[in-house]
């Protein structure tokens, strides 16, 4: 059976004397000690424990959210320059036609060119990383530049929707754990 009044005990007393860091581990081991309510607590508990020390280590955080956009950078380049999948956002479609205006709908014969590859100048992946991830500042670099949608490139859609959703739930996690 738990306790949690020993651990907690402990903690106020750590923290009356100056003992922020002791306390802080304390309350963390709590935090072990305690046991799972259900299955997704018990499931999703050793991520938040691991990587944001129950919101009680603002250092795990800091280095979860830095380990999360190093890896984001490293899938930004990667998807740039070496699979070639980012393609220049455009908030117009403009199609040439032969003998026509200049923005008219093709017919249904003529073909369309896709968007172009996003450039050597176009974007910088750490700060696209970093849009991607921040919850409420926009870099803008994610709106120069997106996954193609043609062909082939649902896993990077995938992959681009899950790095951005775990990225803001990781930023905020952080951010709560910040504010104690």
């Amino acid at each position: 059976e738990f306790h949690p009044q020993p651990y907690r005990h402990l903690a106020k007393v750590l923290r009356t004397q100056g003992h922020y860091e002791a306390a802080r581990e304390v309350a963390i081991a709590e935090q072990w000690a305690k046991p799972a309510a259900n299955a997704v607590t018990r499931a999703l508990r050793p991520v938040w424990g691991v990587c944001f020390g129950f919101g009680f280590s603002p250092v795990r955080a800091t280095a979860t959210v830095l380990v999360l956009l190093a890896i984001g950078t490293c899938g930004v380049w990667w998807a740039w320059k070496k699979a070639h999948v980012l393609s220049i956002n455009y908030s117009y479609a403009m199609t040439e036609v032969a003998n026509g205006p200049v923005f008219a709908a093709p017919l249904k014969e003529q073909s369309t060119a896709g968007a172009p590859e996003c450039g050597n100048n176009d974007i910088q992946p750490v700060f696209y990383a970093m849009d991607m991830m921040l919850p409420v500042v926009a870099l803008q670099e994610a709106s120069r530049c997106s996954v193609d949608t043609r062909p082939g490139t649902e896993v990077w859609q995938v992959l681009w929707a899950v790095f951005s959703f775990v990225g803001k739930l990781a930023t905020s996690l952080a951010l709560l754990t910040y504010s104690g």
